[in-house]
C-alpha cells in the first residue's frame, strides 16, 4: 500500500512538471509580444465626431447692421436682426482603429525572432511518455507481487527515481531559446493615443487604436434668434420712446454650440435718435426727351414727402421770352459769347397735396443737374460751353449761375435757390479764323494764340493749364521746352511738322500730359525721324496718334499713362515695352485681355489699370490699404522689389 503511494505521487510530480514547461512556454511568449509594433497592423474602421460644435470666431457684420439708428416711436421689429451668422467652428474627430486574427501574421513583423528546439521537446515528450509507461508497468508488477516487493523496496530507490526524473526535466527545460533584446530597434512613435489590446474568450488577440484630431471650418448657421442684452443697455427692455438710448442684442446660438475660451458673441448696437435727426436726403428725378433731370437737397431742406414735378418748355412765344433774356445775360457778362442753342424746363417741388414748396436752404444745399445732354454729345464747337440760368416768373430776366460740366457724364449741375424755369445754354465764343490753340487756365479763363507755338511758350509759365488744338496745324522747325507743368489737347487734330522737325521735351523740369479729348488727332513729322522726343522729362500719354516716339533715357511702357497701351496700325497690341523707340502707334485705352493688373484705392474706391505687373506694385506702395488683383497671368523679366508699403495682392486665381 505504502509502495503505491509512493507510486502515485510520483506520477503526479510528473504531471507537475509539464505543467511548468507549459507556464514557461507561455510567458516566454508574452515577454516577446510586449515589445511588438501593433501600429502596422491598424486599419481604420470607425470615426466619431464630438457632437459639441467649438465657434472659435465670428465673421464681422456689416456695418449698417451692427450699428443701427431707429428714430423715436418706432417699434423694435424695425430693428434688423440678421437670421443668419457666418461661424468659424471647431470639431472633434476621434478615429478609431483595429486588428484582429485575420491579421495576425503581420504581428511578427520588426519582433526578435521566437525559436523553439522542435527535437528538444519531443525527446521530452517521449522521454516523459516513456518513463510514465514504465513507472505504470512497475507499479502494476509491484501490485501483483505486493508481498515480496514490499520486503525488499527501498525508499531510497524511489528517491534516487525522483531526482533522476527532476535532473531529465531540467535538461528539457533549455527547449524555449529567446534572441537577445538588445539588437531590436525601438518601433517609431506613433500617433496613436491609445492601444489596448484585449484577449477575446476564442483566444484571438484584437489591438485598438483611437486618434483624436480638431477640425476648422467656416459655416452659415441658419435661424439664428436675437435677445436683448439687458444688463449692457440703456433699460432692461426695449422703449423707443426714450431718444439717446442704447440697446444691444446678441444671438442665441443653437444647443449643440459652444463657445471657445476668450470668444464673445458679437452685438448688435441700436441707437434711438430724434425724429428730424433722422430724415433722409432729398434726390428725385425725371427723363423728359432722353434728358434726365435731378434736384438733390440735405436732410431736411424738403419735407420727406416732397416730389419732384419736370415740365419742358415747349410754347414758342415763352421760348423766345427765354432766348432773349439769356442773350442779354450773356451780352452783359460776356461780350465775345453768344447764345447757340438753348432747352428749358419748368422744375417744381410739391407737397402730397400739390402745393408748391420751396428749398429751406438754412438746412442745406441744393442742386439741379441735367444730364445725356445732347449738345454736349455733338461737341458742336471746340470753344463750346454750357451755362445753367434760372428764370423770373415772367421769363423777362435770366440769371446765371455757377456751372459745372461733366463730359464723362455728358451732364451739367448748379447750384439752386428757388424753383421755377431752369435753361441750359450751348455758348459759344467769337474767335479769330486765325487761331489755332487756346489756352484754359486753372481758374477757368480762356485765352486764344495764332500758333501753337506762341500758345506753348505762354503755358509754360502758366502751371496747371490746358492748351488745345482748334485746328490742324503745320510747322516747319523743331520746337522744344526743357519746363513747364501743362496738358496738351490734341483735340482731334494733327500737329505737322513739315520739314525736319520735333516736339522736344527734355529736363526733369517738364510735367506735360498729351491726350486726344476727340479722337484723330496726334504728332507726326515728315522727313525727322521722330516726332516726340522725349529727353529725361516726365511725359504721361492717354492718347494721339504718333509716326514715331523716342525716349532718351527711359523706356517707351513708362511714358503710357496708366491703364493706356499702343495699338499698331495693323490693329495689333505693342507688348515689348522694354524699347526706347516705337513708330506708327496710336495710345488708346488698354483692353483687359492685355492688362497685367488694377489697382484699387480703398479710400476713393477708384480702380486704376496697368500693363505691367512691377507698375502696378509700384502704384500700391503709395496707396495704403489698396488692393492689387491680378486681371491676367503674368511674368516679370526682373524681381519685384518692395520696400514699403501696406496692402493685398488679390491673385484673382491667375498665375504670377
Amino acid at each position: 500500500m505504502e509502495l503505491r503511494n509512493k507510486t502515485q505521487s510520483k506520477s503526479i510530480y510528473s504531471i507537475r512538471q509539464k505543467l511548468k514547461r507549459v507556464i514557461s512556454v507561455a510567458l516566454s511568449v508574452l515577454m516577446v509580444t510586449s515589445v511588438i509594433d501593433y501600429t502596422g497592423l491598424v486599419s481604420v474602421n470607425a470615426q466619431t465626431q464630438s457632437d459639441a460644435k467649438i465657434v472659435t470666431a465670428f465673421a464681422e457684420l456689416p456695418e449698417d447692421i451692427y450699428n443701427q439708428q431707429i428714430s423715436q416711436g418706432s417699434s423694435e421689429t424695425d430693428v434688423s436682426l440678421p437670421n443668419t451668422l457666418n461661424v468659424t467652428v471647431k470639431s472633434i474627430i476621434e478615429e478609431n482603429a483595429d486588428t484582429d486574427g485575420e491579421n495576425a501574421e503581420n504581428i511578427t513583423q520588426g519582433v526578435p525572432e521566437l525559436i523553439v528546439d522542435e527535437t528538444a521537446v519531443e525527446s521530452t515528450e517521449e522521454s516523459t511518455d516513456t518513463n510514465s509507461e514504465i513507472n505504470m508497468e512497475e507499479s502494476q508488477n509491484t501490485v501483483n507481487s505486493e508481498e515480496s516487493s514490499a520486503e525488499t523496496a527501498d525508499d531510497s530507490t524511489l528517491e534516487k527515481e525522483i531526482a533522476d526524473s527532476e535532473s531529465d526535466q531540467k535538461e528539457t527545460m533549455e527547449t524555449v531559446v529567446v534572441e537577445s533584446v538588445e539588437n531590436y530597434a525601438e518601433p517609431p512613435a506613433q500617433n496613436v493615443e491609445t492601444v489596448v489590446k484585449n484577449m477575446t474568450e476564442e483566444g484571438t488577440d484584437q489591438i485598438a487604436t483611437s486618434t483624436v484630431r480638431e477640425v476648422l471650418e467656416d459655416i452659415t448657421i441658419e435661424n439664428i434668434s436675437w435677445k436683448l442684452n439687458a444688463s449692457a443697455s440703456s433699460t432692461g427692455s426695449f422703449d423707443s420712446a426714450i431718444a439717446g438710448a442704447v440697446y444691444f442684442y446678441e444671438p442665441v446660438l443653437p444647443e449643440d454650440y459652444v463657445l471657445a475660451e476668450g470668444i464673445s458673441l458679437p452685438q448688435i448696437r441700436v441707437e434711438i435718435v430724434e425724429k428730424e435727426d433722422n430724415v433722409q436726403s432729398f434726390e428725385k428725378s425725371q427723363t423728359i426727351d432722353g434728358i434726365v433731370i435731378t434736384v438733390s437737397a440735405e436732410a431736411g431742406v424738403f419735407p420727406e414727402e416732397a416730389m419732384l414735378t419736370v415740365k419742358k418748355i415747349v410754347d414758342s412765344n415763352e421760348q423766345e421770352k427765354i432766348e432773349e433774356a439769356v442773350k442779354q445775360e450773356v451780352k452783359a457778362e460776356e461780350t465775345t459769347k453768344t447764345v447757340e442753342e438753348l432747352i428749358s424746363f419748368d422744375i417744381t417741388i410739391t407737397d402730397v397735396d400739390g402745393i408748391e414748396l420751396q428749398p429751406d436752404t438754412s438746412k442745406g444745399e441744393v442742386t439741379v443737374s441735367f444730364a445725356q445732354l445732347p449738345m454736349l454729345s455733338d461737341v458742336a464747337s471746340p470753344v463750346q460751353e454750357l451755362k445753367v440760368f434760372h428764370m423770373d416768373e415772367s421769363f423777362n430776366e435770366a440769371t446765371g449761375l455757377d456751372t459745372t460740366v461733366n463730359q464723362e457724364t455728358e451732364s451739367v449741375e448748379a447750384t439752386a435757390e428757388h424753383f421755377s424755369v431752369y435753361t441750359v445754354a450751348e455758348l459759344t465764343t467769337e474767335i479769330s479764323a486765325n487761331v489755332e490753340a487756346e489756352i484754359k487756365a486753372a481758374d477757368g479763363t480762356l485765352t486764344y494764340y495764332d500758333t501753337i507755338e506762341e500758345a506753348i511758350t505762354a503755358a509754360i509759365g502758366l502751371e496747371g493749364c490746358t492748351v488745345k488744338l482748334l485746328k490742324d496745324v503745320g510747322v516747319d522747325s523743331y520746337m522744344t521746352i526743357d519746363q513747364g507743368i501743362f496738358t496738351l489737347d490734341l483735340n482731334g487734330y494733327i500737329w505737322e511738322f513739315t520739314s525736319y522737325g520735333a516736339f522736344t521735351m527734355h529736363g526733369n523740369g517738364v510735367i506735360v500730359i498729351i491726350k486726344d479729348s476727340r479722337s484723330g488727332g496726334g504728332i507726326r513729322t515728315a522727313y525727322d525721324p521722330y516726332a516726340l522726343k522725349v529727353m529725361g522729362a516726365n511725359v504721361r500719354l492717354e492718347g494721339g496718334t504718333y509716326s514715331a516716339i523716342s525716349s532718351d533715357f527711359d523706356v517707351i511702357g513708362n511714358l503710357l499713362a496708366d491703364g493706356c497701351a499702343y495699338k499698331k496700325d495693323d490693329g495689333t497690341w505693342v507688348t515689348d515695352m522694354s524699347v526706347n523707340s516705337i513708330s506708327s502707334v496710336t495710345v488708346v485705352e488698354a483692353p483687359n485681355e492685355i492688362l497685367a493688373a488694377s489697382v484699387t484705392d480703398v479710400n476713393t474706391n477708384i480702380t486704376r489699370k496697368y500693363l505691367t505687373i512691377d507698375k502696378a506694385i509700384a502704384a500700391a506702395t503709395g496707396l495704403s490699404g489698396s488692393i492689387v488683383t491680378l486681371l491676367n497671368n503674368v511674368s516679370a523679366n526682373d524681381s519685384v522689389h518692395i520696400g514699403s508699403g501696406k496692402f493685398t495682392i488679390d491673385l484673382n486665381g491667375k498665375t504670377w
